[in-house]
């Protein structure tokens, strides 16, 4: 117990997923898991596509629709960020790392922008080889914890930005507009509500990543030009995540009500501690120059954000949730959002 409260702070401050993808590493690095197990493949084709879908379909779209343009701007600038400066970065030190290493900045620009399901399926897009899939991932998650801390060190310093420009009156109150959306109740998972989720999502995930290997098939699998940009998996997660788009605009939204969220974050939990044993954190000390790169990548995120949050004169609340939006995900974009408020939090999980 002594021990367990000598860790509250940090677990408090840093998101789950950060625990989940670090402890196991810290296992396969001293051999209690292995580095490779049929069991990963399976977590990673099944369990991931179906937590992603849950996650997607359970989406206020329209919510989105009612923060306005400005927000989504902000957003979209943080993302713009994330891909010049994989382009720079990249021209800076490519030369000084192995062979093939675009292919790292490539899942890499997707894990910060869409998440660990876009890392997996840039890595086999591009059929990363397994030597740089652990510093990929190490490095991945390693600036992800940092920019985390730094941006929460920014809640106390939100006069930063005034010094630089007054923020436009229309962020004044941005809770308005999400705070109108009713709470949605979320009763304690049950039997039937779990197999209600498992029922419609299995399915349903299994049924678009079966689409994206026949549409693969369809236009230029195999030896056509199509698997030179894109795998088999990468066109079924895009299925995933377009049928759960068009499905969040129903009823199957309700699974919200029914335990629908706990399970998509226990898939994607699960697949994300799966990802974290096939870490080698040798291979970052073997690669030291590659965590450079990713430090400089971030400030060319954070100086293309800041350009577009200017522009459209945003709050310091804005900019940090947006960010680690881009960078984090939905979790972390919820923690630093809650630290300015009830309704930033909600803005970050949008």
């Amino acid at each position: 117990l002594g021990g367990l409260r000598t860790l509250a702070p940090v677990i408090r401050y840093v998101p789950p997923v950060q625990l989940v993808v670090f402890l196991p590493a810290t296992r396969s690095a001293y051999e209690i898991l292995p580095r490779s197990s049929s069991t990963y493949d399976v977590l990673r084709d099944y369990a991931l596509p179906f937590g992603l879908f849950l996650m997607v379909a359970m989406t206020d779209v329209l919510g989105i629709l009612r923060i306005g343009p400005q927000a989504l701007v902000v957003m979209l600038c943080g993302s713009a960020g994330v891909m010049i400066g994989a382009i720079v970065v990249f021209t800076l030190f490519g030369g000084a790392l192995p062979d093939e290493a675009w292919k790292m900045f490539a899942a890499i620009t997707a894990s910060w922008i869409g998440g660990g399901a876009h890392f997996a399926a840039v890595q086999r897009a591009v059929q990363m080889s397994p030597n740089l899939v652990g510093p990929a991932i190490v490095v991945d998650a390693s600036l992800n914890y940092l920019w985390l801390g730094l941006l929460l060190l920014g809640v106390s310093n939100q006069h930063l930005v005034t010094r630089l420009y007054k923020p436009a009156p229309r962020f004044d109150l941005p809770a308005e507009s999400l705070d109108e959306i009713p709470d949605t109740p979320r009763p304690e998972l049950d039997y039937g509500s779990v197999l209600i989720v498992l029922g419609v999502g299995l399915p349903l995930s299994a049924l678009a990543m079966s689409a994206g290997a026949w549409l693969f098939s369809l236009f230029g699998g195999g030896d056509g030009a199509l698997s030179l940009v894109l795998s088999e998996y990468a066109i079924g997660i895009i299925c995933v995540t377009l049928l759960g788009i068009l499905l969040s605009l129903t009823p199957v939204r309700r699974l919200d009500t029914m335990g629908g969220q706990p399970l998509s974050y226990a898939a994607q939990f699960l697949f994300f501690a799966a990802r974290g044993a096939q870490a080698d954190f040798s291979a970052v000390v073997a690669m030291p120059l590659l965590m450079v790169a990713g430090l400089l990548w971030i400030l060319i995120h954070a100086a293309v954000l800041l350009l577009g949050a200017r522009a459209e004169r945003a709050p310091m609340a804005l900019i940090a949730v947006a960010s680690i939006a881009n960078i984090g995900g939905s979790s972390p974009a919820a923690l630093v959002g809650a630290q300015y408020g009830k309704s930033w939090a909600s803005l970050g999980v949008l």
